[in-house]
């Protein structure tokens, strides 16, 4: 056995972006020891750092007709039904006091001379113009600020932590063993109750708007202590991720904000606008899903753009219009090399895993005392996202599954197994020296892009039984190498091979997940598209739950929630 260190705490959070930093503040005002643990750099990694324009709250300052109900029917609708209702309508109802909380603790939001804050609509799933801005970049100084708060708190923060176990005893949780990426040690968690905000997903794919660290590891964290997960075949892909110059690549432009002011609407190669070709009642602006599906049957057509995507022209409006809707944006992508004198390039990206590990409204999973918040969290969002709502989820499910996890920690008596603690850490830690001691055999870098191409051509924006077996195949090819995969060098400490190979232990297995949800779903509904079966069917109305079993994951449909 080798040496490990051992941390006890009532509280753990694993992640630490905004549902993360916003959970353990939750808990810390509950009065419970919280430590928030993270893979990167605490407080500054993830995906929350990266959000740009969007927050949705109804507040009804743009038009009084918008309110919290409304908020909830285009939710429930955005998501093709399979939003629960239930966490569809505290979204609705709590995201306006999440705006006001950030506001209390130095977050400053746009707002009119007469203090009415500034809103804006993305697309057409919101009925009125709803998300709240700071400028066009509010995931950085909204993470400034609870960073500040967590350090005020005296909340404790670390950071280069991989959680690679969750231990549980008896069916509930009990902690958590991770790999100290820092110095090679192996660290035993001891919790009174665990909170996920891993994040999601999208390093699954190619093409990713999001940061390389998105390996999907919360939700293999929870399915394998045995938690549900749900809705994992809906993935939302954007249409308005850059495709060139290779230095932009994947750096999001919404360019949506920008079609209102009148500025041209995407075109094709032959210069014609086409989204509204492909969308219902011909819209000229719709969800995100539909741009992406858009973009994508237009480059098969043989009209996309060099490189792969559509046309967006930014000269179209004057550059004052674009320094004041979205300077810092405009800003960041001129200094990535991107000419917005000229028409750019803009296409299809991976962006965010709508289902996730199954909650109650308190954050609550089916493991006792594990409870998940944000992207890694499902139920809220059904079938597709609208532009805005994970910034209201973060802030709304994290303050509820903080006093949660606060609330069981002092309730619920604790204490821990040795015997199970010794049995991962040596599980683990014969796991870690297994990829270090081999000589030869396929890197994981290899691996994982091997993955990325195959989930990006088979089980993306368009899906067919034919390509959906072919992923299941390279999949199953894929995981058979596991027992050859070396990591380069013989120590652990900031061995980034080793990190990336236990990264793509996870992201394999939730790729098979993803894929045969995908299978099942035998019609097209909101982000999953079937090209076998294109329309909505009836008999699928209803979330596919998946849970770990003896041969394998379990699947099974469960009808939607009736909406009051």
């Amino acid at each position: 056995m080798s040496l490990y260190q051992c941390i006890s705490t009532e509280v753990l959070v694993i992640g630490s972006g905004g549902a993360a930093l916003r959970a353990a503040l939750a808990a810390r005002e509950q009065g419970a020891q919280v430590l928030v643990v993270s893979k990167g750099v605490a407080g500054r990694c993830g995906v929350t750092p990266t959000a740009l324009t969007g927050y949705q709250a109804a507040f009804g300052h743009a038009d009084p007709r918008d309110s919290p109900e409304v908020h909830f029917r285009d939710t429930m609708k955005n998501g093709c039904g399979l939003s629960d209702p239930v966490l569809a309508r505290i979204l609705a109802e709590e995201a306006p006091s999440s705006v006001l909380y950030l506001e209390s603790i130095g977050v400053h939001f746009q707002k009119t001379p007469e203090g009415r804050f500034v809103q804006k609509r993305l697309d057409e799933s919101q009925s009125y113009p709803r998300s709240v801005r700071i400028g066009d970049s509010l995931g950085l100084p909204i993470m400034t600020v609870l960073s500040a708060a967590v350090q005020k708190r005296g909340i404790r923060m670390m950071s280069d932590v991989l959680v690679t176990r969750l231990l549980i005893h008896e069916g509930r949780v009990l902690g958590a063993v991770a790999l100290h990426l820092a110095t090679g040690e192996q660290i035993v968690f001891r919790a009174g109750a665990v909170i996920l905000a891993t994040g999601g997903a999208a390093s699954l794919y190619a093409l990713s708007s999001n940061p390389p660290e998105s390996t999907g590891d919360g939700y293999m964290l929870a399915y394998r202590a045995g938690a549900q997960l749900m809705d994992m075949e809906f993935f939302l892909f954007l249409g308005h991720a850059i495709l060139y110059p290779e230095s932009a690549r994947g750096v999001l432009y919404p360019f949506q904000y920008l079609l209102g002011l009148g500025a041209r609407p995407l075109y094709n190669a032959e210069g014609r606008a086409f989204i509204s070709d492909y969308t219902p009642a011909g819209v000229t602006n719709p969800s995100r899903d539909l741009y992406a599906r858009a973009i994508h049957w237009e480059v098969m057509a043989g009209r996309g753009s060099e490189h792969g995507g559509a046309y967006f022209d930014p000269s179209s409006l004057p550059a004052d219009v674009l320094e004041r809707e979205l300077p810092s944006q405009t800003k960041f992508i001129q200094s990535l090399g991107v000419d917005i004198s000229r028409p750019m390039e803009v296409g299809v990206a991976g962006h965010f895993l709508c289902g996730g590990v199954r909650m109650n409204e308190w954050c609550a999973t089916s493991v006792e005392g594990l409870f998940a918040v944000g992207e890694v969290a499902g139920g809220v969002h059904g079938g597709a996202r609208i532009g805005g709502n994970a910034l209201a989820e973060l802030f709304v499910f994290g303050r509820r599954g903080g006093e949660a996890a606060a609330h069981f920690a002092r309730t619920h008596a604790c204490s821990s197994c040795e015997e199970e603690e010794y049995r991962v850490l040596e599980q683990e830690r014969e796991r870690m020296e297994s990829l270090l001691q081999k000589k030869d055999g396929p890197r994981p870098g290899v691996l994982r892009r091997a993955l990325q191409e195959l989930m990006w051509k088979h089980v993306s924006v368009i899906r067919s039984r034919e390509g959906l077996e072919e992923a299941r195949r390279g999949i199953g090819a894929l995981r058979a190498q596991f027992p050859s995969m070396r990591a380069a060098g013989n120590s652990r400490v900031f061995n980034l091979d080793l990190t990336a190979a236990l990264e793509l232990e996870n992201m394999v297995e939730l790729a098979g997940i993803i894929t045969e949800a995908a299978l099942l779903r035998q019609e097209s509904r909101a982000g999953h598209f079937r090209e076998d079966f294109p329309t909505q069917r009836r008999e699928w109305n209803g979330n596919i739950l998946v849970e770990k079993g003896g041969q394998g994951p379990l699947f099974h449909l469960r009808p939607v929630k009736a909406v009051e």
